[in-house]
């Protein structure tokens, strides 16, 4: 899979040119100007990484008490029976800051891509316990709508944290 990796290309191109990466992006010429803009979007797209990856290394009970996770997973073992309200309170998610609502979806948001969808919502309550039930296709529909605020059938971290506190 390490072939698919962004940070992949980035070092195969890298070690193709060679040093005329640096010559080019010291440059002040008008043609090194899309790669400078390039160098500082690659800047900033690693320094998101970072943040994203300290997040994700975190772990959910790092945020929340494992025994009041396991309270809420016993809560809504039978299909059907998941309630995001009641699940985020029995968890203790409801009454934490909106910097660590965020962590917990960084931590949920599994494919990285700023959005909680429904692929990744069928397996909601295993991010939380492993072996744990996966939402029914019913459970997760009502999930998604409770959030989706601008209707594009996924969830952001704003509406998440909306969802939580509400």
């Amino acid at each position: 899979m390490i072939g698919h990796h962004p940070l992949f290309y980035y070092n195969t191109e890298h070690r193709r040119r060679g040093s005329s990466i640096s010559s080019s992006s010291s440059s002040s010429s008008s043609s090194s100007s899309g790669f400078t803009q390039c160098r500082l979007i690659g800047q900033v797209n690693r320094t998101e990484r970072r943040q994203h990856q300290c997040s994700t290394n975190m772990s959910l009970t790092s945020i929340l008490s494992a025994e009041d996770i396991e309270n809420a997973i016993k809560d809504c073992q039978a299909p059907d029976s998941f309630c995001h309200k009641k699940f985020f309170q029995l968890c203790g998610l409801s009454s934490k800051t909106a910097q660590e609502i965020k962590d917990v979806f960084h931590i949920l948001d599994v494919d990285n891509s700023g959005y909680i969808e429904e692929s990744e919502l069928k397996y909601f309550l295993q991010r939380f316990v492993p072996g744990a039930r996966t939402l029914t296709e019913a459970e997760t529909k009502k999930l998604v709508s409770a959030a989706d605020d601008d209707s594009d059938g996924k969830i952001g971290a704003e509406e998440f944290q909306a969802m939580v506190l509400s």
